[in-house]
């Protein structure tokens, strides 16, 4: 509906916009504020609910008009709706440039801690320099010659003595653990060793079991290629290795004593030293007979000793070194020898005194006669043997002793002491440990043994040093081993045979 009145020449009729509720001169045909079409009568095309809305007026021509309130607001929110898109824009705009400007920080302070890190590292301070690299990585984690930096940083940190050249390559640990199983795979074990090292020490973390695995056959397999090459020292150094990744492995700690045993014996062998040589050949063949040709060796080396003996005349340690020669291989010309050595041995043994008869007689001689004269036979008259008192070992923790030892008495038939018997005590190894009864106290012994776990043979010797008692055996376990004193006492009686 509109609202009509007459027109003169100054006033104007207006319509009011149903959709905007703006007013339109009356000769437009659409609204100028929102778009809206209008009829060609001059009223706006509305809808039957919005039709009421839509009046006429008539304004004086060329005073303007009145805005209604509706129009101010929507007017309004849309200036201000303007406004805050403007606004997130520019912000936007304003985030985007300053995190921008952050970045180009990052990355330059990521250069100059890269180029102070290098600094650092010509100077040597490869821990410092690695601290760089790590923390312009940080900051520019595509900086990827900082990465390659510090690699070389960390290996040149945990190798000192094996530091790159500032353009060598870093060690990459999959690049070292290839070359190092192409080594092994190729028999090449030392190499392969000293690879897996590398790895093990600069990359402690990378394939931590397969590298500690690999390394121990690397190891043990070099050892034992050492030892076919005759060079025992390094295939002691290979089982050392070995053991210091798993201590508790048997098999390597035996072929480790094997090897250490044979290297001593051929060390000695080298200067002449036959004893030495003869010792060291024996723990070898005690652990295994046929370890390359230890028993020849060891045959030789107790000859040669013999040899020297016999020819300085010394006939019973001549007659022993034979005699132990003999036990591991036959030898015509050194049994002959043995035989002429043990008769001097026994002609050169002074004729044996009477034991006394009691304990309360040798009381009765004067202070100096005991002294000078000996209580009973010495040691070595062949008409003598020795018993144990008892056939098994007394075994005592923490008793009468100051460590660990074997220890005991030696008397003759009529209970009295025995003074200047030899008894000797041989762990697993060959090691032998030797005591000798004495004046005073009066037939005792004591044999200082080490407080490690091993069986000793234990038995008393004659001048021939051949044993005169059977051979008792004293096992000092780990329980006895793990204790600060711990002794064994073994009692020998003298036996008289006509």
């Amino acid at each position: 509906m509109s609202i009509s009145h007459p027109v003169t020449q100054r006033e104007a009729v207006v319509t009011l916009c149903a959709n905007c509720g703006a007013w339109v001169r009356h000769e437009r045909t659409t609204c100028p504020w929102c778009g809206t079409p209008l009829h060609q009568d001059g009223s706006p095309e509305v809808s039957a609910l919005s039709a009421s809305t839509a009046v006429e007026a008539i304004v004086p021509e060329g005073e303007g008009f009145a805005l209604p309130v509706r129009f101010w607001v929507r007017l309004f929110l849309g200036v201000g709706a303007a406004l805050g898109f403007l606004f997130v824009v520019l912000g936007a705009l304003a985030v985007y440039q300053g995190l921008n400007d952050r970045a180009v920080t990052a990355a330059r302070q990521a250069i100059t801690l890269y180029e102070q890190g290098q600094r650092y590292y010509q100077e040597g301070r490869y821990e410092l320099a690695a601290a760089a690299f790590r923390e312009a990585l940080r900051l520019e984690p595509e900086l990827e010659a900082a990465q390659r930096a510090l690699e070389m940083a960390e290996v040149a940190a945990a190798q000192p003595d094996q530091v790159l050249s500032p353009g060598a390559a870093p060690v990459v640990p999959e690049e070292a653990w290839a070359k190092a199983v192409e080594a092994y795979n190729a028999g090449r074990f030392a190499e392969a060793a000293e690879g897996l090292e590398q790895v093990r020490e600069a990359f402690p973390s990378f394939r931590a079991e397969e590298v500690k695995a690999l390394l121990l056959q690397a190891h043990v397999q070099a050892g034992e290629a050492a030892e076919a090459a005759g060079n025992f020292a390094a295939a002691v150094r290979h089982f050392d290795r070995a053991l210091a990744l798993v201590p508790e492995n048997d098999a390597v700690l035996r072929r480790r004593r094997l090897a250490n045993a044979y290297r001593r014996g051929i060390e000695a062998w080298d200067k002449g030293d036959w004893l030495m040589a003869a010792e060291g050949f024996r723990r070898a063949y005690l652990l295994d007979p046929a370890y390359y040709d230890v028993a020849d060796r060891l045959a030789e080396a107790h000859r040669r000793a013999g040899d020297e003996f016999f020819d300085r005349r010394i006939w019973c340690d001549a007659a022993e070194q034979y005699r132990a020669s003999l036990a591991v291989q036959e030898h015509p010309e050194a049994a002959q020898r043995a035989q002429t050595a043990e008769a001097k041995c026994q002609q050169q043994s002074s004729t044996p005194l009477p034991p006394p008869s009691s304990a309360h007689q040798e009381e009765q001689q004067p202070a100096d006669q005991t002294a000078s004269s000996p209580t009973a036979t010495p040691e070595g008259a062949s008409q003598y043997t020795f018993l144990p008192l008892r056939q098994e070992v007394q075994t005592d923790p923490g008793g009468p002793c100051v460590g660990h030892y074997i220890k005991g008495l030696v008397i003759n038939g009529e209970q009295a002491p025995v003074p200047g018997v030899t008894i000797v005590a041989v762990d697993e190894w060959g090691n032998k440990f030797v005591a000798t009864s004495k004046e005073n106290p009066p037939g005792n012994y004591d044999i200082p043994i080490n407080a490690i776990a091993t069986t000793y043979q234990v038995y008393v010797v004659g001048a021939a040093g051949l044993p005169v008692s059977p051979i008792l055996s004293v096992v000092h376990d780990e329980s006895l081993a793990s204790l600060s004193v711990a002794c064994h006492v073994i009692d020998w009686q003298q036996q008289v045979h006509d």
